[in-house]
């Protein structure tokens, strides 16, 4: 992990295998780029305190006096204390953690909901933010595009074949400057 001003870049470790084994995605690193520093608006103040520099600064803090191994998540509290944790565990983290965003939002969630899902909502909503298909594949280390529109994509063709007349409309009328996402499913 190296922390830079404006970033910060994670790297897998020597052993770690992706669950596509291939050149592209052995030892990618991972960059970060940091929410609005400094804030200017009560609003930035507030996505600010999401910036993942800062978040993991603290974590980093709070977990190096017992830290055991040399693992970035590792576990907190009793015989696992210091030493890494296991996917089930972040995955149990990570599905907390959009309880809670539920609950603070006041919404209840889907019963098919799991920390798998995340994948899903966030690459849908890169493709919707105008993220090129080879860059979410490569970031969510798929093999193929076909993946990504079978198997993960929210809408499927219909968002993929939308979108491009979006970017197309946009670019022709000279909107580019805008970058509200089109419209669609989430």
């Amino acid at each position: 992990m190296t922390f830079f001003p404006d970033q910060l870049v994670l790297r897998t470790q020597a052993f770690f295998l992706p669950k596509v084994v291939a050149p592209l995605h052995i030892g990618k690193k991972i960059t970060l780029l940091l929410f609005f520093t400094p804030p200017h608006t009560s609003k930035e103040e507030r996505l600010h305190s999401l910036d993942p520099k800062r978040g993991l600064r603290f974590y980093i803090n709070r977990t190096k006096e017992h830290c055991v191994d040399n693992q970035l998540f590792v576990g907190f509290a009793g015989a696992k204390k210091g030493n890494a944790v296991q996917k089930r565990t972040i995955s149990r983290w990570i599905m907390l953690f959009i309880k809670i965003w539920y609950a603070l939002a006041k919404m209840l969630p889907s019963e098919s909901l799991q920390a798998h899902s995340t994948i899903t909502k966030a690459a849908t909503t890169a493709l919707a933010c105008g993220v090129p298909l080879l860059d979410i594949c490569q970031a969510a280390t798929w093999a193929s595009l076909p993946t990504f529109m079978n198997h993960y994509c929210l809408d499927g063709q219909d968002r993929l074949e939308g979108h491009f007349a979006h970017l197309v409309l946009q670019d022709f009328f000279g909107l580019s400057q805008f970058t509200d996402p089109p419209p669609g499913r989430y």
